[in-house]
């Protein structure tokens, strides 16, 4: 069984995934620090429990994957990451409009990395930041923590949709994932 999404006007490819894949284990070992990450094998048992979904980005290729996990309010974008020799491309915007697509309406949200005011303008965690403003993402005004990791919720829309986001955390838990959640710091 495969699950293929497309849609007009984008040429991205997301391919619903149900085996091991080398590229996207290796990419997810790359990508991510070894304290936020998540086997492949992990997110697959936990895609047969229901409790997210896992998809290969195509595009003339492999071009990446994302971990989603949705309901019909919200798309939580557990994992977005995109092959290294194909960034700069407008792939990460074509995923995140693929993954809309999936859940017309619904709210994306994600968790990027905390940035502060010493913040290096340059730095990755500013170019994640500024990417995700760029996709009309915006802080929620929620701050995650897991394994001495800092993490800000931004999302689409308007304000968060907490019932929802709570219901999709609570989902991802049953894998591990038991981040603390709490009101960002002023």
């Amino acid at each position: 069984m495969m699950s293929l999404f497309l849609w007009e006007d984008n040429t991205m490819e997301l391919v619903q995934i149900f085996d091991y894949d080398e590229r996207v284990e290796a990419l997810n070992t790359g990508a991510f620090p070894a304290a936020e990450r998540f086997s492949l094998e992990t997110f697959l048992d936990a895609q047969e429990k229901g409790l997210l979904e896992v998809y290969r980005l195509e595009e003339d290729g492999f071009a990446g994957f994302t971990v989603i996990t949705r309901n019909d309010v919200a798309t939580y974008i557990f994992y977005l990451a995109i092959a290294e020799d194909r960034r700069g491309q407008g792939l990460g915007h074509k995923a995140i409009s693929a993954i809309q697509a999936m859940n017309p309406g619904a709210q994306l949200s994600i968790e990027c990395e905390k940035v502060t005011k010493s913040t290096p303008y340059e730095s990755q965690k500013m170019r994640r930041r500024r990417f995700y403003l760029s996709q009309h993402f915006h802080l929620s005004h929620i701050e995650t923590s897991f394994q001495g990791m800092d993490f800000q919720v931004m999302c689409t829309g308007k304000d968060l949709d907490r019932k929802s986001f709570k219901e999709l955390f609570d989902r991802i838990a049953r894998m591990g994932y038991t981040p603390d959640i709490y009101p960002e710091a002023s």
